[in-house]
């Protein structure tokens, strides 16, 4: 569990791994009864009481108040649709969130990449094709 006071700065960002972390084996979900747990869990009422909440407060407030940067997800990925339709329905403001989405490990063909682009635009996110890695190096830069 995070510490409740915790605020993400630019000199202490939040990395929330919404799927768990191995150091946090409980966190995990890994069979198709966690996946849908969790599922349940976020369509139930993500804003419950904190001590019920899938995802921290802090994350949902950014969720709903900031840009959004998705790495290591595949744009057709059931994980990321879910995820992605099931917060901006529960969304207080609605479906209008703007964000980054991380393309690697993708074929090369341009109307591959057409596809992805015009996809992932009309869930208002960019896409920057190249590495996790990369992405980070560039934002690090600006």
């Amino acid at each position: 569990r995070p510490d409740p006071d915790y605020r993400p700065t630019a000199q202490a960002p939040l990395v929330f791994h919404v799927y768990g972390h191995d150091e946090y084996p409980e966190s995990l979900v890994l069979s198709e009864d966690d996946y849908l747990s969790f599922l349940e869990s976020i369509a139930e009422d993500p804003w419950k009481d904190a001590q019920d909440r899938v995802m921290p407060g802090v994350v949902l407030d950014a969720w709903t108040s900031s840009s959004l940067l998705c790495l290591g997800f595949y744009p057709e990925a059931l994980e990321f649709k879910t995820l992605w339709q099931g917060l901006e329905l529960s969304s207080p403001d609605g479906p209008d969130r703007r964000g980054t989405f991380q393309c690697s490990d993708l074929p090369e063909q341009a109307v591959f990449r057409q596809y992805h682009e015009q996809y992932l635009a009309n869930r208002r996110l960019d896409v920057y094709w190249g590495t996790a890695s990369d992405l980070l190096r560039t934002l690090q830069e600006r």
